[in-house]
């Protein structure tokens, strides 16, 4: 706390001035901008509600239930494009390798139709309106995603591509923060060495992350903490997980 003793006699103008800007950069900076990317592990009210209600942090949440990784570098870039000023922190939680997106314009035929709607006859699971409008046409476009490792759709999925990109997009987040923090939803990889591959990546370029001997699911499980009847951890698993994993390792 910025203090000063003002029943001095000898204050000069000079200090009062000096005292009057600190005080200012220090309060307008009493309050940070968090961008949060993650499937519904990050969009269900948990670990980011957490974190919210228990630091000076305003959190951006851009994060969406069945998103892909795709999903969220699409939102991040829309984040950039709106927000290319704005200094902030960010936690990124790492989700499924298979899961698949694809991103409509307002005025596509299926779009117009809503033939995504229900979902499953089209093989995609869900469909949410982007949260940024579109740099050039200026809409918002759909999401369309898919969850569903077992249809169709997967056969179009390149996942050494998405890793790539994946990479990449935190290797930017790392550059444009201010600080940030990888963590991973579940453990994700089937094969040892692509793990390997991703985890001495953020190691050579030193991006902060949290093993995913550490993941969510696999943390709380090890700990036997309580889950939802669908799978997903409890608002008071989340919570733990951000008080005992996430912000010990958010430097």
């Amino acid at each position: 706390m910025l203090l000063y003793n003002y029943s001095r006699n000898n204050v000069s103008c000079q200090e009062k001035i000096i005292f009057l800007i600190n005080f200012f950069l220090l309060n307008i900076n009493m309050t940070l901008n968090l961008l949060t990317l993650g499937c519904s592990f990050t969009y269900q009210d948990g670990w980011a509600n957490y974190i919210q209600e228990n630091s000076q942090y305003d959190v951006i949440n851009l994060s969406i239930g069945a998103g892909s990784n795709s999903t969220q570098i699409q939102r991040f870039n829309d984040f950039i494009l709106d927000n290319p000023n704005i200094k902030f922190d960010a936690i990124w939680q790492i989700t499924y390798l298979t899961r698949f997106n694809v991103r409509l314009s307002p005025d596509h035929p299926d779009a117009l139709a809503k033939r995504y709607l229900p979902a499953v006859d089209k093989g995609f699971v869900y469909a949410d309106q982007s949260p940024f409008v579109n740099y050039f046409d200026k809409q918002k476009h759909i999401d369309i995603l898919n969850s569903d490792y077992t249809n169709e759709y997967t056969r179009l999925l390149n996942v050494n591509n998405e890793l790539s990109s994946l990479m990449c997009s935190l290797l930017l987040l790392k550059k444009i923060s201010q600080k940030c923090l990888i963590f991973f939803g579940d453990t994700m990889f089937n094969d040892e060495s692509v793990k390997e591959s991703v985890e001495n990546f953020l190691i050579k370029y030193q991006i902060n992350f949290i093993s995913t001997d550490n993941s969510l699911l696999g943390w709380a499980k090890k700990n036997n903490l309580s889950f939802q009847a669908d799978g997903h951890p409890t608002r008071e698993t989340y919570r733990q997980y951000a008080q005992d994993i996430i912000l010990p390792n958010f430097k």
